[in-house]
């Protein structure tokens, strides 16, 4: 059956490969405008380059479709209903055309994201509801998982994920940057001697989302590696933020508005180096109306103002 297929197509292939179908709008054009001179105007060209053309496609055809003469182009039998078909062609490729361009204006359909239950809490959730209202016939499914996961497998499109992505086989597309910095409640520094130096750091306890690393922190060139007592070490920025909040110590969180509100930078021309946050997908999703709006609007949104 597949091979009656092919020798079905092939004699069609193969004509088509010898008819130029931009050669077929310039004969449409070419009708449209009345004479070659009109039209070569028009489309900007030459009158010489489009007369060769418009030979060119007879020759492929192998007849002829119109006279041209100094008062104009005249169609034959052949030429008529040619050019009925070719202007149906190109009708229904502006259509085409036209259909695209409008899902990537208004993108529509489900999209899917795998984002970490921090990112979406911290970044997500405060910006979510502008991009529902910018595409309201996007349907988003938002799967919130801290585990490595595969697109395909897991039927994800977009997935969010801070630090280098450890995947060879997707796209990661850098959305923004957010460095570490120190943070405790006012009432919490009121009561205890100024921390001036990050060697003082040592005298308190530290709620640390590392586990199992000390956290560089940087100023210009200096370099400080964070020993303090660790109080509280866990995976939650959200908790260790909280804890901060009730005067548990000193936290190191992202510096991001939704988790530090409320909170008073410590030491703050030091910070740990900026993690990448990336959007990752697979090639030839890129080009889906969907996944290119959510990324676009997302780099737009959250890389605003954060370092790249």
């Amino acid at each position: 059956m597949y091979l009656e297929q092919c020798a079905f197509f092939k004699p069609k292939v193969a004509q088509m490969e010898r008819t130029d179908l931009n050669d077929i709008a310039l004969f449409a054009a070419t009708v449209q405008a009345g004479s070659l001179s009109r039209a070569a105007e028009q489309l900007c060209l030459l009158k010489s380059r489009l007369s060769r053309r418009l030979t060119a496609l007879e020759e492929s055809l192998g007849s002829k479709l119109m006279d041209r003469t100094r008062s104009g182009v005249r169609l034959n039998e052949l030429g008529e209903g040619f050019y009925r078909h070719a202007r149906m062609m190109l009708d229904c490729a502006e259509q085409a055309v036209g259909s695209v361009r409008q899902s990537l204006d208004a993108p529509q359909g489900v999209l899917r994201l795998s984002v970490s239950v921090e990112i979406q809490r911290a970044l997500l959730e405060p910006h979510l509801a502008g991009y529902l209202r910018r595409y309201p016939d996007v349907a988003l499914e938002v799967v919130m998982d801290n585990r490595r996961i595969s697109l395909i497998q897991d039927g994800i499109d977009v997935a969010l994920r801070v630090g280098e992505p450890a995947q060879d086989d997707v796209v990661a597309r850098r959305i923004a940057a957010f460095a570490f910095g120190l943070y405790a409640s006012a009432d919490y520094l009121a009561a205890r001697p100024p921390l001036e130096t990050p060697e003082h750091l040592a005298q308190h306890p530290l709620l640390h989302k590392f586990d199992g690393a000390d956290a560089l922190l940087r100023r210009g060139i200096e370099r400080y590696h964070l020993r303090a007592k660790k109080r509280v070490s866990a995976n939650d920025a959200f908790l260790l933020a909280r804890l901060a909040a009730a005067g548990e110590g000193i936290a190191l969180l992202p510096d991001l508005p939704a988790l530090t509100a409320g909170l008073t930078r410590v030491l703050p021309e030091w910070a740990t180096e900026a993690l990448p946050l990336h959007a990752l997908y697979y090639k030839n999703r890129g080009f889906a109306p969907t996944v290119r709006s959510f990324i676009d609007w997302l780099a737009a949104v959250v890389g605003q103002g954060r370092a790249m």
